[in-house]
């Protein structure tokens, strides 16, 4: 059972079995002046006892929508508030709010929750896997696909016109769930990420790179939780940074931002998972958009369905100096950043 506490430091601890963990400031990511405020006036509530605990109130309703999603990303089964002063309001507003069912009156209760509809399903997820010659780290990219604890899925590996052998990487694996599509001349990531869900089967979606892995439980994880959460169309989760040899690379931790940010810059990272109706409504994937083509999908994502993180890491994200990240000028992909950001800005 997975409880999450705020501290009066407004930190959040979470609690999974007898595993404890804190994931950091309850309104990380937000960059906003007013979360800000809010923050510094549930602090002053927290500390100065003369100020009435009914005061948190106001904070808590005019950051209601930061706070709902910073809980949300904990992906909590129950919520203790009992650490803080204003722990009632905040139960009390969010109760208003919202429907789920971890927030309680009562108190928390610890023992195993039993296992639930949610947690048995079996949906088939479809991942697909665009590579241009990208044989080094293939192998291990897919072996992280077919070994995950959720077996329902399907891999769609997209050969983009590759002069190295890939054909010869995926022929290793016995396993039928796996697929090879080729096309006969290199069109770029976009046009191998469209022949994949063009012929994907499953009721959700998702796509890798051929340098990166997921943690054997992560696409069970997403899934879970967009069962969990019907209103909630995408999910996305951190990542864990690591060099070409797989070793822990940088901070660790790449921690992903909310969804709003998007307007700002990518903040979804590579660990995702979304409804088919997704791909259903946005379509394809945009050529011109070479280097962020993911940032300009999720754009158009945002602008009609709820994304949500998942402040959990769930995938290695590698280093390396072949990796588009390495080959090409941080400036070259800033403007074509800002390319994107205008684009959608003007079809919005």
């Amino acid at each position: 059972m997975r409880v999450v506490s705020i501290t009066p430091e407004l930190d959040v601890i979470c609690r999974d079995g007898g595993a404890s963990e804190s994931t950091g400031a309850l309104f990380a990511g937000f960059g906003q002046r007013k979360v800000a405020l809010c923050r510094r006036f549930l602090s002053l509530v927290e500390q100065k006892r003369w100020i009435p605990r009914s005061a948190a109130r106001v904070p808590l309703s005019i950051c209601s929508a930061e706070l709902a999603e910073a809980l949300l990303a904990r992906d909590p089964d129950a919520l203790e508030v009992s650490h803080v002063r204003w722990g009632a309001e905040l139960r009390e507003g969010l109760r208003k709010r919202y429907s789920w069912p971890w927030i309680s009156a009562g108190p928390v209760k610890t023992e195993p929750s039993p296992k639930t509809a949610v947690e048995r399903v079996d949906s088939l997820v479809s991942v697909v896997l665009p590579t241009y010659n990208g044989v080094r780290y293939l192998r291990d990219s897919i072996e992280s696909c077919l070994n995950q604890t959720h077996r329902n899925l399907e891999l769609l590996v997209v050969d983009d016109g590759s002069t190295a052998d890939v054909r010869g990487v995926v022929s290793r694996f016995a396993d039928a769930r796996l697929r090879y599509l080729r096309h006969d001349r290199n069109q770029g990531i976009a046009a191998g990420l469209n022949t994949g869900f063009r012929n994907s089967r499953g009721e959700y979606l998702t796509w890798t790179s051929d340098d990166n892995r997921y943690a054997g439980d992560a696409i069970e994880t997403l899934l879970r939780f967009l069962r969990k959460y019907p209103e909630v169309s995408f999910v996305y989760a951190d990542c864990l940074l690591v060099d070409d040899r797989g070793n822990p690379f940088g901070p660790g931790i790449l921690r992903m931002k909310p969804a709003r940010e998007l307007a700002v810059a990518n903040c979804i990272g590579a660990c995702f998972l979304y409804r088919r109706s997704v791909y259903e409504a946005i379509g394809a994937y945009d050529a011109e958009a070479f280097l962020v083509e993911d940032y300009d999908y999720w754009i158009r994502v945002s602008a009609r369905f709820r994304m949500q993180r998942l402040a959990r890491p769930l995938y290695y994200y590698r280093y390396h100096p072949d990796s588009l990240t390495g080959r090409y000028p941080e400036q070259e992909v800033n403007e074509k950043a800002a390319w994107v950001r205008r684009k959608n800005d003007a079809v919005s």
